[in-house]
């Protein structure tokens, strides 16, 4: 089994590298005349190139170059970096969002009944100020100039499904093209900037599922068609609270409301949050605001029968991987890292970065769950760097490439897993099994 999808790695990626990079190229006209500097080369060069470094200069990229028998000088490429490049590089990312599939994984029991577990969010990337005009930033203490990527992440593929890259001053609450994705009998798990009670509408809709963290002061219904005094019910309800209820005044949608009253470390935490972001603001936070943050409210969908209350808390604990997908994508693919102040060449580096991501998950996805433990992306994508000047290499051969391959999978297996023994605190997948007493991943 591992033989057969080694080789459909090198048979996908090999078919990138070459056949796509044509098909784009023939869309776009990146090459007008014929040029030493095609298409494939560029593309090779500076996908290659931000693996190995984020913020690499026009000099290495043009030795690149040179070791492909090609030499142009720094201002030739970076003349080349225009907006044929920029669509070619765009054009090529959406392919590989494509050819760079996963397939579902059922390892844990409690997400079985999902087709997938997605969450969006969002990241911004400061750019230089003479960019304002072009790309608004969010202001404030944040640069005048900046980009805002929105990323919908499934966990179950472990696979980036879409990306929007807007200027940085729009609202995540404006967003709502991750909708165009949904699926029957998928779960999203939404963070309090998507809240929107017609996202909610549209998910039920279309027979798929929500888990929400409670945005306040949002109108609460009882089953006696009564608006409800949440703070009141949670007053007098002791540490947990769960009850079926409406959000909304016309059309009413119908949830579970489900409320765990805190730690009060975790408590001292989120109040101190509170009145940081209030003091950014010049306001002070209500006596309403500060008892509620003494709860973890969560309102959702899913029947009771899927997954119970403390279910609900444990599944929604997972948006803390697309954290980690961006802690990925920005400390080690550096995609804040912006080199020039050439929007082209800027766009053109996150794409290629944003490439190397989905390679990488693709790579990873048939060997992510081994030995009851789950590999790190992190890890891997670190392996992956160090291995950026034998993966340039190999892309001249399926018989490289496929050697290359069998030795990243090789050394992942034995230095990218997941720490089994925490001190502190079990994984994710490792709670979502205890929950259901599950021992081994299927």
């Amino acid at each position: 089994m591992q033989g057969k999808n080694l080789a459909k790695i090198c048979r996908t990626v090999m078919e990138f590298f070459n056949k796509t990079i044509t098909q784009v190229d023939k869309a776009v006209k990146f090459v007008k005349r014929e040029s030493k500097v095609g298409a494939r080369l560029f593309a090779e060069v500076l996908i290659t190139g931000c693996l190995s470094d984020p913020t690499i200069s026009l000099e290495r990229l043009c030795k690149l170059m040179k070791e492909r028998r090609v030499k142009i000088t720094k201002q030739g490429l970076h003349q080349r970096f225009n907006l044929e490049a920029t669509a070619l590089m765009q054009g090529l990312f959406l392919e590989s969002l494509e050819q760079f599939k996963t397939e579902r994984s059922g390892v844990i029991d409690l997400l079985k009944p999902f087709s997938s577990v997605s969450m969006v969010d969002s990241s911004g990337v400061s750019l230089p100020a003479t960019l304002k005009d072009i790309y608004k930033g969010s202001g404030g203490a944040a640069s005048e100039a900046g980009l805002k990527i929105q990323v919908l992440f499934d966990y179950l593929k472990g696979q980036v499904n879409q990306v929007t890259i807007t200027e940085g001053s729009r609202n995540d609450q404006g967003y709502y093209d991750h909708l165009s994705q949904l699926k029957k009998d998928s779960l999203h798990l939404q963070d309090l900037g998507y809240f929107r009670l017609a996202s909610f509408a549209a998910i039920q809709a279309k027979q798929a599922y929500f888990i929400s963290r409670y945005l306040h002061p949002t109108k609460i219904i009882n089953e006696m068609n009564e608006k409800m005094d949440l703070l009141n019910e949670l007053r007098k309800s002791g540490s947990v609270f769960s009850k079926k209820i409406w959000l909304g005044q016309k059309e009413k949608i119908e949830v579970r409301l489900i409320a765990s009253r805190l730690p009060n470390e975790d408590v001292e935490k989120r109040i101190r949050k509170i009145y940081r972001s209030a003091q950014k603001k010049g306001k002070t936070p209500t006596k309403e605001i500060l008892e509620l943050a003494k709860w973890s409210i969560y309102i959702t969908n899913v029947p009771e029968a899927m997954l119970n209350d403390e279910q609900i808390h444990l599944v929604y604990s997972l948006r803390w991987q697309i954290e980690l997908f961006f802690k990925l994508c920005k400390s080690e693919a550096g995609l804040a890292k912006v080199s020039g102040k050439k929007s082209s060449r800027i766009l053109c580096e996150i794409y290629a970065k944003l490439i190397c991501v989905v390679m990488l998950l693709y790579f990873c996805f048939p060997f992510r769950w081994q030995d009851n433990q789950e590999l790190s992306f992190y890890k891997a994508y670190k392996a992956l760097k160090l291995g950026a000047p034998i993966f340039f290499e190999a892309l001249k051969s399926p018989y490289r490439f496929l050697k290359f391959i069998k030795t990243f999978i090789s050394d992942i297996g034995e230095f990218a897993r997941k720490d089994k023994c925490r001190k502190k605190r079990r994984l994710a997948y490792q709670r979502l099994m205890d929950s259901t007493g599950q021992e081994v991943l299927a």
